[in-house]
């Protein structure tokens, strides 16, 4: 990959000319005429790829996050004599993967179009194609990025954002891109389109002194379990999503009325589908309250799943398991990827 990468390099290093002068250069079409291909040959070659292993659409999209705090293609290059790369610092190593779909892609467009493309611009074209296969929603990639010549171990593990940073790191690392709080958190959210390791994330949960101990005891104490239901009710979890299923596909926003209402759920009292009780003469219950009235929606989605898991299972299944599920797969099914493709976008044009 070093050898390809590195034949993009223009009067020694055009990765040190400016922000303004690279983006004033990149274009849609910028190989229209050069590499007309280029769009179905990178679709195909991650078309393959997500077909043989599903995440591997999420692994590109976050090897481009992590190139991109430069968009040059330098986490690609290997180690050299002369320098060693991005591939093994603490943000990557063990971490990002992907390399060799690109490899697979790279060397197809080079069969097509010898010395054209660049490395970085197949990258991104690459991110957008495995979300769109996961999907999400498309963007326009404007193309003509430039390729590193070379790679920087130090600098990746100074300016990438790291499963152990804290807020404030994460922030700084962010705003010296020229992004901004919320920006960090849309594409800190975007990961949602993979997955990540319990060891990732461990620490922030339970080695938070800010954290009420009792909430730990609780969940305990609850025995929740994702088999929970294995035996007295097997066919819960595609009974729910066949119905969602169905209520997404009568209206696409469904899945995302689904999310809202579980999220107000499970802030007042815990997820316990106390939301969904109707008034009686001894309470007054959730439906009506201020945050919820006219704007929380989807109780009779809730209430044809119920119906069709009590007659699968009668009196097994609890309602606020059912919203839970339901939840998940409506996001499953929408794949809230619109915020997604907007700010993964900015990307774009850091560093081009």
């Amino acid at each position: 990959m070093a050898k390809f990468c590195n034949d993009f390099a223009v009067l020694g290093f055009l990765s040190l000319l400016s922000c303004a002068a690279i983006n004033a250069q990149l274009s849609p079409t910028f190989y229209s005429s050069s590499c007309p291909n280029l769009h179905s040959i990178v679709r195909s070659g991650m078309a393959q790829a997500v077909n043989r292993e599903r995440r591997l659409g999420a692994s590109i999209l976050r090897l481009f996050f992590h190139d991109c705090f430069g968009c040059d293609g330098s986490i690609l290059l290997d180690d050299t004599a002369t320098f060693t790369g991005e591939k093994n610092a603490g943000p990557n190593a063990n971490s990002v993967r992907g390399f060799e779909v690109i490899d697979a892609i790279k060397s197809n467009v080079e069969a097509a179009c010898p010395g054209t493309v660049s490395c970085a611009d197949i990258l991104a074209l690459a991110a957008r194609d495995g979300v769109v296969l996961l999907g999400g929603q498309t963007w326009t990639v404007p193309l003509g990025r430039r390729d590193a010549t070379t790679a920087s171990q130090s600098a990746a593990n100074s300016n990438l954002a790291s499963s152990a940073s804290s807020l404030s790191q994460l922030i700084s690392i962010f705003a010296a891109k020229g992004l901004n709080a919320r920006d960090m958190t849309a594409l800190s959210g975007a990961h949602t389109v993979g997955q990540a390791r319990c060891v990732s994330f461990r620490s922030r949960i339970y080695n938070d002194a800010k954290t009420n101990a009792s909430f730990f005891a609780c969940i305990a104490n609850g025995q929740l379990s994702p088999g929970f239901y294995r035996r007295t009710c097997p066919t819960l979890e595609s009974t729910v999503k066949s119905a969602m299923t169905q209520a997404v596909n009568n209206e696409h926003r469904m899945g995302a009325s689904i999310l809202r209402l579980f999220f107000h759920d499970c802030f007042v009292n815990g997820c316990d589908a106390s939301i969904l009780l109707d008034d009686t003469a001894t309470f007054t219950g959730e439906k009506n309250a201020r945050p919820n009235a006219k704007s929380v929606r989807g109780y009779e989605v809730i209430d044809t799943i119920k119906s069709n898991v009590e007659s699968a299972c009668p009196g097994v299944v609890s309602c606020a398991d059912i919203v839970a599920l339901a939840a998940r797969d409506g996001v499953v099914l929408v794949s809230l990827s619109l915020s997604l493709s907007i700010y993964i976008y900015i990307y774009i044009y850091i560093g081009s």
